[in-house]
């Protein structure tokens, strides 16, 4: 049993491996691994992985490298035993062999036998000939130099220590604060960045040690590297489009991985440990990019083409992240270029066109030349980030066998998914994952997320789960141990309503459990949970606890207007900001957020407000809020039906029209919620809350709104804000209309109250003060009343005055 069973903790094959490796130990020592005649302590050890010591005599008796595969297999933490069981037997087999193993370091003498017994009979014939190769390599030195690059000194050692350091480093994003010592220690609500001002060409290595400053909020000790930069204040070098983010210590500090544009494509488990000063180093050489911390590779990637020079920035996420001692290094460029440089150059800027016209031209003048085929091969690439698929595929045939085969057929896998082939899509991922090589598995791992990515968006908007849990099945037998998944098996599990999986499963996915909580109509959990400052502060924020986020956040609570804006503070939000987009919308001053252009979202808003329909373009008209607001219900149900956000909204409108011809069962049947969608609604608290148990009210109900109450109180206390814990106790009689008022969420309070005040006026037979407050909130502009056009209050109303007016005198 592994010390992860043992803690009844999530296990997976690693579990198998230790189990592997505690069997082995066993037929070696001739004893348990692991024993203590006392059961508690024996459970205590178990739990720890703390495997009884070997004796002298055991180490005299059993081969140090065959022990030592022994205790990797059973190494307490799961990252360091073997990842995989061919890993495993590798070594065994290279020990059987008389290899070297992973698992054991060699003495000098156990090396220098080892090497004798394989090749000592060839040794002293292959000294003559290795004399004349000598020779040769002298006299073929001088050329060859002229083709290696090599680092040199450091041409950058920055040490904070002179008053000048400002001359090369420009802070675009937040600030620091230079202390005694040397350190620069963020002082940024959010992010703070530090680049280096002279565009370095080349190779780069960036090093530097960083600390999270103990009593600091853990996040990044991160850098990030852009091609090109502006340096006007505010531009966030981690925002450029093209950038990679190294990051040691994402999410608040929960783990580290690379981020190409905006692709996660390397991902460790290992995170940044506060008070402790931690040795970073960056390297882009060629097409890699490779994270080091403590002397340990964390990361890598290699790009398609190769990274041309750029700008390093450091990057410390909230305050308290310190840096020094930086040194950058670049190796001198090579006197001999490749000679594909040119197309190179061209495909790192985006100019697929151009680099694939250089690449076809190098790889007709080095025709059957090594050169020839990467040039094919970039070449193809080229066309296939143009969109021309088939011209790719063209190229790419006559590549020879096996040059860049994997490559290649993962091009074929990326076609045959989008073309929706997933039978073969995902036998051909399989077959590839299949691999031992690591680099491959990772790249495989990278290319399943995209896939993952691409059906929870269909499922989220279609509801077809079919092909989304094909993949996850894929993921669990051929990728379980590659990290780089793990977020987007969390994300699928979200998105098909298994929250609780993703949180026992994925707890070092901070974003992921956050999404769970809040999905799940926990989200005060997260606060509970403290999972990094930036979602506790947004939890906080979402549950209106206003003064609690204020109270434990000051300087990043200070950055939100979220708080005035839900209070309706506007005109304060305007002052300080006057092209403020939710601002301008809650003003009514539609014709600015139109004159600005900056936001198609807002843009699509207004103009659905205005009632200017027609000037929407074709897909703008055929979204869901212009549907709903021109009462196209029926469409807006066959078009948005099964998207996520929105399941709701159309179901309840049509409801109400089913309710209103006297077909109530069929009403109940549409206003139903399924969970997995409960907490994710836009433009479904008052029909949710407040129209449907007065709906079931007037079919006969009379316990509707005692149900209703009961079940807020039970489940939603914190959702939406607290609006729902509102409108239910107002609705019960618990508050009066001043408390229902100061709730925290109150930009649209004054509109919801008009017509819960007439839904109660209605439900105790007051006519005529009910028609009142009906027409009253019919009488306020759209944009009084909800972001929005929400047409459902609207109808409800207008049918309760034409009903109401029926009865009057």
């Amino acid at each position: 049993m592994s010390p992860e069973q043992a803690r009844r903790e999530y296990a997976d094959h690693r579990s198998d491996i230790y189990g592997l490796g505690a069997t082995l130990h066993h037929v070696l020592t001739l004893r348990v691994p692991i024993w203590d005649d006392d059961a508690d302590r024996f459970w205590t050890k178990k739990r720890e992985g703390s495997v009884d010591p070997i004796t002298p005599a055991e180490r005299r008796l059993v081969p140090g490298p065959l022990l030592n595969i022994a205790l990797k297999a059973m190494a307490p933490d799961p990252a360091r035993r073997y990842q995989a069981a061919d890993d495993l037997v590798h070594d065994l087999e290279a020990y059987q062999a008389g290899l070297a193993v992973s698992a054991h370091q060699d003495s000098l003498t156990e090396t220098i036998a080892r090497w004798h017994r394989r090749h000592g009979r060839t040794l002293w014939a292959s000294t003559a000939a290795l004399v004349v190769i000598v020779v040769l390599g002298l006299l073929l030195y001088g050329e060859k130099i002229k083709e290696i690059a090599s680092w040199g000194s450091p041409i950058v050692e920055e040490r904070f220590q002179q008053t000048d350091w400002q001359d090369n480093w420009s802070v675009l994003v937040g600030g620091w604060d230079l202390r005694a010592d040397g350190w620069l220690v963020s002082n940024g609500a959010t992010a703070s960045t530090l680049t280096y001002r002279h565009r370095i060409d080349g190779d780069v290595a960036i090093e530097y040690e960083a600390m999270m400053l103990p009593g600091a909020p853990p996040c990044d000790l991160s850098l990030v590297w852009n091609r090109d930069l502006d340096f006007s204040p505010w531009n966030d070098p981690s925002s450029r489009p093209g950038c990679i983010v190294i990051q040691f210590g994402a999410h608040g500090g929960m783990y580290s991985r690379i981020i190409a544009g905006d692709k996660m494509v390397a991902f460790s488990p290992v995170k940044p440990e506060s008070g402790v000063i931690h040795r970073v180093r960056v390297e882009i050489v060629g097409s890699r990019v490779a994270m080091q911390v403590d002397g340990r590779t964390l990361c890598e990637y290699v790009d398609p083409f190769p990274l041309p020079g750029g700008y390093p920035s450091l990057y410390g996420y909230l305050q308290g992240k310190a840096f020094r001692n930086i040194r950058i290094f670049s190796r001198i460029l090579p006197q001999k270029v490749p000679a594909t440089v040119i197309g190179d150059h061209e495909a790192q800027r985006g100019r697929y066109a151009e680099a694939a016209v250089e690449y076809e031209k190098i790889a007709r003048a080095h025709q059957g030349a090594p050169i020839a085929e990467e040039a094919r091969y970039k070449q193809g690439l080229c066309e296939h980030r143009l969109g021309n698929l088939d011209r790719a595929f063209a190229v790419w045939k006559d590549l020879p066998a096996g040059s860049h085969s994997e490559p290649v057929e993962l091009a074929r896998i990326d076609r045959l998914f989008s073309d929706g082939d997933h039978d073969q899509a995902a036998s051909s991922l399989e077959s590839l994952c299949a691999t031992n090589r690591r680099d491959l598995r990772s790249v495989c791992a990278a290319h399943w997320c995209e896939y993952a990515q691409a059906l929870i968006s269909a499922y989220e908007h279609h509801g077809d789960d079919r092909q989304l849990l094909r993949y996850l099945d894929l993921r669990e037998r051929r990728l379980a141990s590659e990290h780089l998944t793990d977020h987007m098996v969390a994300r699928a599990l979200n998105s098909l309503g298994r929250f609780d999986e993703t949180l026992s499963r994925f707890p070092g996915q901070p974003n992921e459990c956050f999404e769970a909580l809040s999905w799940s109509g926990r989200i005060h959990e997260t606060a509970e949970r403290r999972h990094g400052v930036t979602l506790v502060l947004d939890a906080l924020l979402q549950m209106g606890r206003f003064e609690e986020a204020e109270a434990l956040y000051p300087k990043e609570f200070a950055d939100h207007n979220w708080r005035d804006l839900m209070h309706g503070e506007i005109n304060a939000i305007l002052a300080r900001n006057p092209t403020h987009l939710d601002a301008l919308l809650a003003a009514g001053r539609l014709e600015e957020i139109l004159a600005q252009k900056s936001n198609k979202r807002f843009t699509r808003t207004a103009m659905v407000h205005l009632g200017r329909f027609k000037e929407l373009d074709a897909e703008e008209r055929d979204s869901c809020a212009a549907l709903m607001a021109q009462r196209r219900y029926d469409r807006a149900f066959e078009q948005w039906g099964m998207d996520v956000p929105v399941y709701m909204w159309p179901r309840h409108a049509l409801g109400l029209e089913r309710f209103i011809r006297g077909d109530h069962a069929g009403a109940d049947d549409l206003f139903a919620v399924p969970e997995r969608v409960r907490y994710r609604q836009a433009d479904f608290i008052l029909s949710h809350y407040a129209i449907v148990p007065f709906l079931r009210h007037l079919a006969g109900d009379v316990r509707a709104f005692e149900r209703a109450r009961a079940e807020v109180e039970s489940r939603d206390r914190w959702t939406y804000g607290q609006q729902p814990w509102f409108i239910s106790r107002y609705l019960s009689g618990s508050i009066d209309e001043a408390a229902y008022l100061a709730q925290p969420i109150r930009l649209y309070a004054p509109a919801n109250l008009l017509l819960l005040r007439a839904i109660l006026h209605d439900r105790d037979g007051r006519a005529a003060d009910a028609m009142t407050d009906y027409r009253s909130f019919l009488a306020l502009p759209s944009h009084r009343r909800e972001w929005n056009v929400d047409p459902v209050p609207q109808r409800f109303c207008e049918w309760r005055l034409e009903q109401l007016g029926r009865k009057s005198p």
